[in-house]
């Protein structure tokens, strides 16, 4: 796989992704799309205000094409996430309609991602009420499993007739509730790619063997859609542009399926990715660790042997638009899909046209607050922009601006300040922010110097660009003492002073290690050169198991060092977004780095450290020239301590001063208190 090669010229107006395009039957107002893959926001399974309202919010910040996520086709693959829509369920037209009727006010388009996940269905009700057999077109189970031992059916002739009625059933209940089109899902180890992909499908008989039997079953979806659609509706096909897995489909095999697309007249578009979620998951939403648009020379290659009649949407991590502006200015797509960055800021496409690039709330490719939520069924939303999953209370138009003017004091310019500074500027408040060192971001700086987190940065200058926009009162290397709060005279004053540096606490479970003198900060790894450490030898226990002790690994291994990384919990990184993680170990195992899990460490010494497993007892005893404990920092709240009790002011306590946790927590809390102010 090949990095796309742009020269990302900085242009004023946006002539090509501002100009009008026609896909299919119907005219869209510009070329920036947002497949919605993370809506998670059904509501017993049926849509509701708040998936309305979500992608109203799209349509309202200017965008040409919202695309639903994942919709459900039939009972057989109504689990493929716990918060799955059944749009198979005529009961849904009643909230569909309230979403299109939404999106058409505000002069968008809307289509509905068909989708049926066929062997990577989980065989249970995630509710736990009811069993379910997973149908695919072989027995074969894929590497991600939901359930880790579910082994497909094999679908016969009259079971594939069923789902096709079925698709055809869904595009009816989408079309009658408002739906301008909809997209066939045939993608990450979706059932029409494992019917097209020889890796998972071994048939025998007419939809198996040749590429043209493995391309039957999406032909006939086709057809039974086409035939609710009669050309009057959008039709858009969604792919990979190679597999990128043994045995899988390759690039070659792709643009022979495009051409295939193409002259199938009825097909109006096809939105090229990659990869293969059942057997190489972090392709499917590739993290930080990959580079922007990644995916572009494969949607290129498919524009290349297509005609113009058929549309080709790119996709990939496409988050800036500048770099959007040059993919469909240089031919290499016809539109482009910013899914995370519409999550991220639902007005990217608003404030592109209108100039205010600096203002979007960048995605900085965490897959945080957007992928885990759906894993782990909670509704969709950003760490940088609490508003997502919360339009109707907190969306575009609701910000008002306050009937008693404050001046408002926050100290610590980490993200809870600087949000809560940010928004309680825009609402009127006169505002003033401290922060001790010489920059602001607080812990997201040294995030942001961690491999697969330097799009932290681009946060960091996010935060810059309002401060300087909104006239906030910046005052930087200077740490306020309760005594001059009062010459100030503030109305409000906000704590989001963070964590002590350097301070941690172990997990209470077993006694703290012997030799904890030997251990070292985490901030002196930056400031080692490569050549100083050459040839040495470091243990890092993770007590957490989140982000850091991998990327932290990683500095050290890329300066020359042989690591050992040990953790109490049974993998390394349990609580990191799954993908990541799986990139993460992809870049560190093949450097050498050991891995020990189920671990603690009892004893540092000068020149190695001693870690035990948990159910064993048995101790190990590795070289180790410097060992780093990664554990929960502690909250510095004692500014709060002394002026909480004051009389002269309102006093609030938010982010990791309160307790230590994620930037998503530590935002929220400062876009909170900053409406409420």
């Amino acid at each position: 796989m090949t990095e796309a090669e742009v020269d990302v010229v900085p242009q004023k107006n946006f002539p090509n992704l501002s100009s009008p395009i026609q896909v299919g039957p119907l005219t869209l107002r510009n070329r920036i799309v947002s497949s919605a893959n993370f809506t998670a926001l059904a509501e017993n399974n049926l849509p509701g205000e708040r998936f309305a309202y979500y992608h109203a919010e799209k349509a309202k910040g200017g965008l040409a094409l919202t695309i639903t996520g994942e919709l459900a086709v039939s009972p057989s693959s109504k689990y493929s996430l716990p918060r799955s829509i059944h749009a198979y369920d005529p009961r849904c037209i009643v909230g569909f309609k309230l979403m299109t009727e939404k999106v058409h006010k505000y002069g968008a388009l809307a289509v509905a991602q068909l989708q049926h996940a066929g062997a990577r269905e989980y065989g249970f009700d995630p509710y736990g009420m009811s069993v379910k057999l997973p149908m695919a077109p072989s027995n074969l189970s894929t590497t991600v499993d939901p359930d880790g031992y579910t082994v497909p059916l094999s679908m016969d002739e009259e079971q594939i007739e069923q789902e096709l009625e079925y698709y055809k059933l869904t595009t009816e209940n989408v079309i009658k509730a408002g739906f301008d089109g909809v997209e066939i899902k045939s993608d990450s180890s979706s059932l029409p790619v494992q019917f097209l992909s020889p890796l998972t499908n071994r048939r025998e008989d007419g939809y198996g063997g040749s590429l043209g039997n493995r391309l039957r079953f999406l032909d006939s979806v086709i057809s039974v859609v086409y035939e609710v659609t009669q050309g009057e509706k959008i039709m858009g096909i969604k792919i990979p542009g190679d597999e990128f897995t043994k045995g899988g489909l390759s690039g070659d095999d792709m643009l022979q399926i495009a051409k295939h697309l193409d002259r199938d007249k009825s097909v109006d578009y096809i939105c090229v990715g990659g990869g293969n979620l059942g057997f190489d998951p972090d392709l499917n939403t590739p993290s930080a660790y990959y580079p922007q648009g990644l995916f572009v020379p494969l949607a290129e290659g498919i524009r290349k042997v297509t005609s113009q009649r058929l549309k080709i949407i790119a996709l990939g991590r496409i988050v800036d638009p500048y770099f959007a502006e040059n993919v469909v200015s240089t031919g290499k797509a016809d539109l482009v899909v910013m899914m995370r960055a519409m999550i991220a800021d639902p007005e990217l496409a608003r404030k592109t046209f209108d100039g205010r690039v600096s203002e979007i709330i960048p995605c900085i490719g965490c897959n945080q607050g957007c992928l885990v939520h759906v894993l782990s069924n909670r509704p969709t939303s950003c760490i940088l922009n609490p508003t997502i999953g919360r339009e109707k209370e907190w969306g575009i138009g609701t910000l008002q601006e306050a009937k008693d003017k404050k001046r408002i004091l926050i100290v610590g310019a980490g993200p809870a300040g600087l949000e809560c500074a940010r928004i309680a500027s825009m609402r009127g408040h006169h505002v003033t922010l401290f922060e001790q060192t010489d920059r602001i971001g607080g812990q997201t700086n040294l995030m942001a110097s961690l491999p697969g987190r330097s799009d932290v940065l681009r946060a960091i200058a996010f935060w810059k660009s309002e401060v300087d926009r909104l006239k906030i009162e910046l005052v930087l290397n200077h740490r306020v003492v309760s005594e001059e709060i009062g010459g100030i005279h503030p109305d409000v004053v906000v704590c989001a002073t963070g964590v002590k540096s350097g301070k941690t606490v172990l997990s209470p479970a077993f006694s703290p290690p012997v030799g904890t003198q030997f251990l070292k900060p985490l901030t002196e790894i930056l400031s080692f050169g490569r050549q100083s450490m050459t040839g040495k030898h470091a243990v890092i226990y993770d007590d957490r198991g989140d982000f850091q002790a991998l990327g932290w690994t990683e500095l050290l291994v890329d300066a020359g060092m042989e690591i050992t990384l040990a953790t109490r919990h049974p993998l390394v990184g349990p609580f990191i977004e799954p993908w990541t993680r799986l990139t993460a170990c992809k870049r560190l195992l093949p450097k050498g780095v050991k891995f020990v899990a189920d671990s603690y460490l009892k004893e540092v010494k000068s020149d190695s450290a001693v870690y035990f497993n948990v159910f064993s007892g048995k101790e190990a005893e590795v070289r180790s020239d410097a060992t780093y404990s990664i554990s929960w920092p502690l909250p510095e709240n004692s500014l709060w301590g002394e002026i909480k009790a004051s009389r002269d002011f309102k006093s609030y306590l938010i982010g990791d001063c309160q307790a230590p946790r994620s930037i998503e927590e530590a935002v929220y809390e400062g876009h909170e208190l900053a409406r409420k102010l």
